[in-house]
């Protein structure tokens, strides 16, 4: 569990290598071994999502509905992430986070959830 960011970068570097299965296994890996509120996990299910692309885009999205505030959750609400992941990430990694979330939901048809979104990255 201490080494999990450490893992997860290993499995990014992997992925901009373009080895996609060592890095799919990584991030998997780094899923199985974090603590719900560590900052990693935000890390490996945005990675995960962006390898992934448009296959198995619903586990994607339950995923991430795993970042939001309590209540928030995502789903057609958009997802608002929860504090202890969005006072952790920089500005542009919580709009990335966003983005990514917006483009699995635009994949799984959640329109509402995309425009909610993309209001929350605007934010």
């Amino acid at each position: 569990v201490e080494l999990a960011h450490v893992f997860a970068q290993k499995a990014y570097v992997a992925a901009r290598l373009g080895e996609d299965a060592e890095a799919l296994e990584g991030n998997l890996n780094v899923l199985k071994n974090v603590s719900s509120d560590d900052i990693t996990l935000a890390i490996a299910i945005n990675n995960l999502s962006v390898l992934r692309g448009s296959a198995q885009v619903f586990d994607s999205m339950k995923r991430f509905d795993k970042l939001g505030k309590s209540g928030s959750g995502g789903g057609e609400r958009g997802l608002e992430l929860a504090p202890e992941f969005a006072e952790s990430l920089s500005g542009s990694e919580v709009s990335t986070v966003l983005v990514n979330y917006a483009i699995v939901s635009m994949l799984g048809n959640r329109f509402d959830a995309v425009e909610k979104t993309a209001k929350n990255v605007l934010k």
